[in-house]
Formats: C-alpha cells, sequence, structure tokens
C-alpha cells in the first residue's frame, strides 16, 4: 500500500507543504483555526502518519519518554507505567520502558540506552539513594523519580506516605488490643522499606508494645517459605496477642500461605494486615486489612511533572509530591 506524502496532504487541504509541517511541528503561528481544522481532517482523511525521525531532526525532538521500573513482574510497576502511559498518550509522547531487575549495573545500561535514543525525559524506580549515580543523565534532560527518592534530593519525585500510613495501621493495632508486632519485610536494603519498618516500630514503642523484624530472604527460594513457616509457628506459640504485619504484597501472600499451611486461625490465633493492596486481599478468608496505594495515580502524576519540566515555556520543578494511601479495615485484625 502507498504511503500518503506530505505533498499530497498539502494538495488535498489546498495549502502548502510548508503550512502541513508547522502544523504537524504544532507551529500554528498565525495559522487559522480554520487553516488548522482543515488540516487536521485531511491528515484523518488520507490516514497520514510524519516520519518521526525527519520530525526529530527539524525539530530536535524525539517524542520519548523513558521510564525504568525496578521490576517489571510486580503490579504495582504495571500500575505505575499504566498511569505515565495514558498521561503520555494524551499528551503525543511514546513511553519507553526498561527494567533494572533491581541491578546498579543493569540500571545504567537503560541509562545510556535511553541518552543514545534522545529522550526527552526520564521517570525512574532508582535503584541506589546515592544522588550522584544519575547527575550524569540529569544534567542532560529533565528526571522525576518514581515512588523513591535519592540523597540529597535533587530532582522532582512522586512518592507514598509510606511512614504515616504505616503509622495510622499501627495505631488501629495496638486499638485492637495486640501486644506484639511482627513486621516481615525483605531486606532493608531501601528508603520504602526502612519507612514503613520505622512507621510501625514508632508506634509500637510510644505504646510500650514488643515489636519485632523479621527480614526474609529471597521469596523465590523454598527456604524462606521454611524459615517463615518456622518463625510464625513460634510466633503463633508465644502466649502473646501477636500481628504480623506485611510490608508488601509479596511477603504478604507467602504470610498467608504458610498460616494457611500450618491451619493457623486468622485473627483468632494472629492478626495479619500488609502494605499494597491490588484488589485481592479482600477476597482472602478472612478479609485481610491492609494499606491500598494509588500506583496509576503516581506514576500519571509523575509523567505529568515531567512533562512541564520538558516544556521550555513552563517553570522548572523541584519539589516532592507525596501521594496519600488508603487503609482498608477488615475482618483480619
Amino acid at each position: 500500500m502507498k504511503k500518503t506524502t506530505i505533498a499530497e496532504v498539502a494538495s488535498a487541504a489546498g495549502v502548502s507543504k510548508a503550512t502541513v509541517s508547522r502544523f504537524l511541528n504544532g507551529n500554528y503561528g498565525k495559522m487559522s483555526s480554520a487553516t488548522q481544522e482543515k488540516i487536521r481532517q485531511t491528515v484523518q482523511r488520507l490516514n497520514y502518519r510524519p516520519n518521526k525521525q525527519a520530525q526529530m531532526l527539524k525539530t530536535n525532538r524525539s517524542g520519548l519518554i523513558g521510564f525504568i521500573v525496578a521490576d517489571m513482574g510486580n503490579l504495582y510497576s504495571s500500575k505505575l507505567l499504566s498511569g505515565a502511559s495514558a498521561v503520555a498518550r494524551e499528551n503525543d509522547y511514546q513511553l519507553v520502558i526498561m527494567e533494572s531487575n533491581n541491578s546498579l549495573s543493569s540500571e545504567e545500561d537503560a541509562l545510556k540506552k535511553f541518552v543514545d535514543q534522545s529522550v526527552e525525559g526520564v521517570l525512574i524506580q532508582p535503584i541506589s539513594e546515592d544522588s550522584s549515580r544519575y547527575e550524569s543523565v540529569g544534567k542532560r534532560c529533565p528526571m522525576v523519580l518514581v515512588d523513591r527518592q535519592t540523597t540529597p534530593k535533587t530532582w522532582p519525585a512522586v512518592i507514598v506516605d509510606n511512614a504515616l500510613s504505616t503509622k495510622y495501621l499501627a495505631e488501629y493495632i495496638v486499638k485492637k488490643g495486640y501486644s506484639k508486632i511482627a513486621i516481615f519485610t525483605e531486606s532493608l536494603t531501601t528508603d520504602v522499606r526502612r519507612k514503613r519498618y520505622a512507621g510501625m516500630r514508632a508506634v509500637a514503642k510510644e505504646h510500650s508494645l514488643e515489636s519485632e523484624l523479621v527480614e526474609v530472604g529471597n521469596l523465590q527460594l523454598s527456604s524462606t517459605y521454611s524459615d517463615m513457616k518456622d518463625r510464625i509457628n513460634e510466633l503463633v506459640s508465644e502466649d502473646e496477642k501477636v500481628a504480623i504485619f506485611a510490608s508488601n504484597s509479596q511477603t504478604l501472600l507467602m504470610v498467608l500461605r504458610v498460616l494457611d499451611d500450618l491451619r493457623i486461625k486468622i485473627p483468632d490465633e494472629v492478626g495479619v494486615s500488609g502494605y499494597d493492596d491490588w484488589n485481592w486481599a479482600f477476597l482472602a478468608q478472612p478479609a485481610i486489612t491492609s494499606i491500598e496505594q494509588n500506583a496509576s495515580d503516581i506514576g500519571a502524576e509523575a509523567m505529568r511533572m515531567l512533562l512541564t519540566d520538558i516544556d521550555p515555556l513552563k517553570e522548572s520543578i523541584s519539589e516532592t509530591k507525596v501521594i496519600p494511601s488508603k487503609i482498608n479495615i477488615r475482618e483480619s485484625i
């Protein structure tokens, strides 16, 4: 099938090629609204698709936004991408997605590839907390951090209220008469995990409750499941009213598997709560009390912030925006 040319669009619309080119590049200038509408309808009728590479050479714009997520298999990442992608499409940008797989070397490689592709901006779930690791890219194009922050705070970021929401949940656990909180989490190597742990621990300390940190290993390994099984068995056998808090959805699922395997009743023998609610926690029996973060909103807001930084007519943003979480109180506590 023969591809429609810009000359054919110009002829059909009764304008010059230069006018069509200006329209396609968003340079309307003194172009009347009637002319704009005529070209727009002609482009749609002829199904004309401009040559992106040629446009990039003329405008020095690629129309590409790079997004590096830490773990593509995580539902949280999928929702981040969904929110960001929707805003990108609304503004005629294309999202280029890469995964760091929680590896600094993979992250560095992805950033280099973004530079090679001349992306106009970068969204990233940073692996490192050291801002200097991202300076080379941050100086080339606008960048917004998603879900995590680096030190010192150099770039705008969109995060959730990890510590505050966890404190609210801990207060509820205290109110329900528990004497001990066991905090199950993957290794405290990220700021997000540390804040969730700190929120629980601070409230427990304030109310003179015992709190225990249980750092779990690789959730894919059978040994991790076995270790969790042993520890949960010990917790339930203690002469205390214990509540378990799982710091993310994967850990929460593992906790529930162990409890089911051990035939431990929730909440009669142990209370259970978690962070992340991907529309399944209410289906458990009993339904699980959890903190819900709107990852789609986080991704969308991060993209809006980035596009504001990209726009030369708008003032650059250097702020941190916190997206509030929601606590879903259910029967498990």
